[in-house]
Protein backbone atom coordinates (compact mmCIF):
# COMPACT_ATOMS: atom_id res chain seq x y z
CA UNK A 1 0.00 0.00 0.00
CA UNK A 2 1.16 3.64 -0.53
CA UNK A 3 2.38 5.76 2.15
CA UNK A 4 -0.03 8.21 1.46
CA UNK A 5 -3.19 5.54 1.35
CA UNK A 6 -1.84 4.71 4.71
CA UNK A 7 -1.56 7.81 6.32
CA UNK A 8 -4.87 8.75 4.25
CA UNK A 9 -6.43 5.42 5.92
CA UNK A 10 -5.37 5.87 9.75
CA UNK A 11 -5.61 9.67 9.55
CA UNK A 12 -8.85 10.66 7.32
CA UNK A 13 -9.42 14.11 6.95
CA UNK A 14 -6.07 15.64 9.08
CA UNK A 15 -3.42 17.15 8.27
CA UNK A 16 -0.01 15.59 7.78
CA UNK A 17 3.42 16.46 8.80
CA UNK A 18 6.62 14.85 8.16
CA UNK A 19 9.20 15.16 10.43
CA UNK A 20 12.68 13.37 9.70
CA UNK A 21 14.48 14.66 13.00
CA UNK A 22 11.85 13.64 15.71
CA UNK A 23 13.91 13.67 18.88
CA UNK A 24 14.78 17.61 18.08
CA UNK A 25 10.99 18.40 17.52
CA UNK A 26 8.21 15.96 19.42
CA UNK A 27 8.12 17.90 21.82
CA UNK A 28 6.42 20.72 20.19
CA UNK A 29 3.48 18.66 19.11
CA UNK A 30 2.10 18.01 22.54
CA UNK A 31 -0.88 18.87 23.21
CA UNK A 32 -4.37 18.49 25.21
CA UNK A 33 -5.61 16.43 24.12
CA UNK A 34 -3.08 14.79 22.47
CA UNK A 35 -2.49 14.36 18.63
CA UNK A 36 -2.71 11.23 16.66
CA UNK A 37 1.27 9.80 15.92
CA UNK A 38 2.25 7.48 14.13
CA UNK A 39 5.94 6.90 12.80
CA UNK A 40 7.01 5.69 9.30
CA UNK A 41 9.76 2.60 9.18
CA UNK A 42 11.79 1.44 5.96
CA UNK A 43 11.44 -2.49 5.34
CA UNK A 44 12.89 -3.41 2.20
CA UNK A 45 13.18 -0.25 0.46
CA UNK A 46 9.75 0.79 0.77
CA UNK A 47 7.86 3.19 4.01
CA UNK A 48 5.22 1.53 6.03
CA UNK A 49 3.04 2.59 9.24
CA UNK A 50 3.86 -0.28 11.59
CA UNK A 51 0.88 -1.89 13.13
CA UNK A 52 1.21 -0.52 16.29
CA UNK A 53 0.22 2.50 15.85
CA UNK A 54 -1.25 5.25 15.37
CA UNK A 55 -0.69 6.21 19.03
CA UNK A 56 -1.40 9.21 21.48
CA UNK A 57 2.02 11.99 21.39
CA UNK A 58 1.66 12.64 24.97
CA UNK A 59 5.45 13.00 27.00
CA UNK A 60 5.65 9.78 27.37
CA UNK A 61 5.38 8.78 23.84
CA UNK A 62 7.34 11.86 23.05
CA UNK A 63 10.45 10.64 25.25
CA UNK A 64 10.10 6.93 24.17
CA UNK A 65 10.46 8.03 20.78
CA UNK A 66 13.35 10.44 20.96
CA UNK A 67 15.08 6.85 21.55
CA UNK A 68 14.59 5.64 17.72
CA UNK A 69 17.37 6.83 15.88
CA UNK A 70 15.87 5.80 12.20
CA UNK A 71 18.11 5.98 9.40
CA UNK A 72 16.15 8.17 6.82
CA UNK A 73 16.28 7.37 2.98
CA UNK A 74 15.39 10.38 1.32
CA UNK A 75 15.44 8.44 -2.18
CA UNK A 76 13.15 5.62 -0.95
CA UNK A 77 10.86 8.60 0.04
CA UNK A 78 11.39 10.13 -2.96
CA UNK A 79 10.04 7.44 -4.78
CA UNK A 80 7.76 5.59 -2.92
CA UNK A 81 4.35 6.10 -5.31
Amino acid sequence: MKIAEQIDQIFPGCFTILILDNEVTLDSFITDPPLKWARLINENGQYLIPKNYPTSMTKAESDREEMNWDKVDLNVLRDSP
